[in-house]
């Protein structure tokens, strides 16, 4: 679907080995800026919008699916011309990676997995209160609110609320239409890979957070027993917005995780 699709990507560096970073559900790729910051100190870092979003093309149907996410993906890797790349994602983007390790494993150094899960029906539904959440922050008059309720611990919230909204704001300043939404929602209501993830040979990091009431923490440690060889590293106060409630504890596995695995594309 990509091949006639424009999408909109950010180099954050241009020297060390190549890390490409899958974002979310509903966010553009600068929504990694706090990562992609330090990250690109070491490494040759880029972020993406996924179709629909940001400075990306609109998506051309309601009905993405995994293999259409994976297919942009790989056109990103294919224009700045690198024949493989360490692969970071987060939630959605983490579904989108764990499937292009299994299309294109040649194209994946290795593979760090945050907050996300294998897929199928019972991963792929919230607790009932990440189930309320998620439905108010994209359709309830208190959007934002709700989202921070969502992606933030009350006991973070509690001290840090305004910051906290204030983050959300900047990371959703240009929302997505309600078809992008309802075509990246079909996308991962679709993910299937818990069947495969055993063919996986890249080196795997799993970020478990452990606090996150929109992907149920024990789907890290279910990616841990499916991926061979995967090691699992939890942040015991982090939600599912741990990009921005814990930057710097993710920052150092990230870069802990990459720097073991180290080494310059073919």
């Amino acid at each position: 679907m990509s091949r006639h699709r424009r999408l909109g990507y950010t180099e954050h560096s241009h020297d060390g080995p190549p890390v490409l970073m899958i974002m979310g559900f509903g966010m553009r790729g600068d929504a990694w800026r706090r990562q992609s910051s330090v990250l690109a100190e070491h490494y040759r870092v880029v972020t993406f919008d996924h179709a629909g979003i940001g400075e990306s093309d609109p998506v051309p149907t309601r009905r993405l699916t995994m293999s259409d996410l994976v297919t942009d993906t790989v056109s990103i890797l294919d224009m700045l011309g690198w024949s493989e790349a360490h692969i970071v994602g987060i939630s959605m983007g983490g579904m989108v990676a764990q499937n292009l390790a299994l299309q294109h494993p040649d194209r994946v150094l290795s593979l760090a997995l945050v907050a996300t899960h294998a897929g199928g029906v019972k991963r792929g539904l919230p607790p009932l209160e990440g189930i309320k959440r998620f439905v108010l922050s994209n359709v309830g008059s208190q959007r934002m609110e709700s989202l921070a309720k969502l992606l933030f611990p009350p006991e973070y919230l509690a001290n840090h609320k305004e910051t906290a909204i204030q983050s959300l704001r900047e990371d959703f300043r240009d929302p997505p239409p309600p078809e992008t939404r309802l075509a990246q929602l079909h996308a991962v209501s679709t993910h299937r890979a818990a069947p495969h993830l055993h063919k996986i040979s890249a080196p795997t990091l799993v970020v478990k957070p452990e606090k996150d009431i929109l992907i149920h923490p024990h789907c890290s440690d279910e990616l841990v027993r499916l991926i061979p060889g995967a090691i699992l590293e939890t942040i015991p106060d982090a939600g599912h917005g741990i990009v921005r409630q814990t930057p710097d504890a993710l920052n150092s596995i990230l870069l802990e995780f990459l720097n073991s695995t180290r080494t310059e594309p073919s």
